[in-house]
């Protein structure tokens, strides 16, 4: 049997149980690659592609840390977690709610009035922007692309991840 030890100075106790209870995200990661990222497992395991696959899941994973964080102000996710760990008398006691995250649920409303969404629904909300390419039935008129406007909502989408709906497509 292989023990490890620490000393008392490495680590205290409520550090021990913190770094515990942050495998909360990792074990929310691998339930995300099924969800929200629709990874599946590859079927052919070559070493290049289990670590291309492996890398693709990470780095998709990452963009969604980082989308999560800049849209939170829309989504139900709690945007104050920092000051409802600072209220936190133990890290053994049960997490804490903040009030705006608790405003958000009771209301189903952000702190500005609009509508509270899920990571995915406000993905599938910004999903229904298009660019339409029409070709007119006259040969000698050029081609041209339309991309259909933003309501409200996937406006202050793209304001808070700093992109513009008309993002280069091509």
């Amino acid at each position: 049997m292989l023990r490890i030890g620490f000393s008392s100075e490495t680590l205290r106790t409520s550090e021990v149980i913190s770094s515990y209870k942050t495998l909360e995200s990792v074990e929310r990661l691998f339930r995300n690659f099924n969800t929200e990222l629709d990874i599946r497992p590859i079927r052919r395991r070559t070493e290049d592609r289990t670590k291309a696959h492996l890398f693709l899941s990470m780095y998709s994973y990452y963009v969604i840390f980082h989308m999560n964080g800049r849209l939170a102000p829309m989504l139900f996710q709690d945007d104050g977690g920092a000051s409802a760990k600072m209220t936190r008398k133990s890290p053994v006691a049960s997490a804490l709610r903040s009030n705006g995250a608790s405003v958000k649920a009771a209301t189903n409303q952000t702190s500005g009035n609009g509508p509270a969404y899920s990571f995915s629904t406000l993905l599938d909300d910004l999903a229904t922007i298009a660019v339409n390419h029409i070709q007119p039935t006259d040969e000698d008129l050029p081609s041209f692309e339309v991309v259909t406007t933003p309501t409200p909502i996937q406006r202050r989408a793209f304001e808070l991840l700093g992109l513009s709906h008309r993002a280069d497509y091509m």
